[in-house]
């Protein structure tokens, strides 16, 4: 005796999961062309904040702790490293220039030859004055392809 049961219930439940598949597939693929952006988490002023990368300017590692600039000057801490940073933040608006900092590129104005094949930055109002950040002999070959142009020396 048949109960019927994979007669009528069976193709309903195929088809269900055949119309969840659709949907989740659909949803995946819109996903996926929309960039999710992302976010640091920094303590400004003893309180977590979650920080867009386009309010970065510059972030900086100091042995076991790590520092961020924001463009409204304000400044803060975080607990990542360089190296998780690079991975993080769009290689097209940030750049590494030595072993401890990361800078927004649109931050850099010119730089300056300080000696040792080194460079002093020029930086854009933003950056509070008393900033001074050297890019190493290795990292300038690297900063100048993102520039997309040669570097050339600020006027004094």
């Amino acid at each position: 005796m048949e109960s019927g049961y994979l007669t009528l219930e069976f193709p309903v439940v195929v088809a269900g999961i055949l119309a969840l598949n659709s949907i989740y597939y659909s949803l995946s693929r819109h996903l996926n062309k929309t960039q999710v952006e992302k976010r640091l988490v920094c303590t400004i002023r003893g309180m977590f904040r979650s920080v867009s990368p386009d309010d970065i300017v510059i972030l900086r590692r100091n042995k076991n702790s790590g520092y961020v600039v924001l463009k409204d000057g304000e400044e803060g801490r975080m607990d990542y490293l360089i190296e998780d940073l690079e991975v993080l933040l769009d290689a097209e608006k940030f750049v590494r220039i030595n072993r401890s900092t990361i800078i927004a590129i649109a931050c850099i104005k010119g730089w300056v030859p300080v000696g040792n094949g080194q460079f002093l930055l020029e930086l854009c109002s933003e950056v509070p004055k008393e900033v001074k950040l050297t890019v190493s002999r290795s990292r300038k070959h690297t900063l100048e392809k993102l520039l997309n142009r040669q570097l050339q020396p600020a006027d004094d």
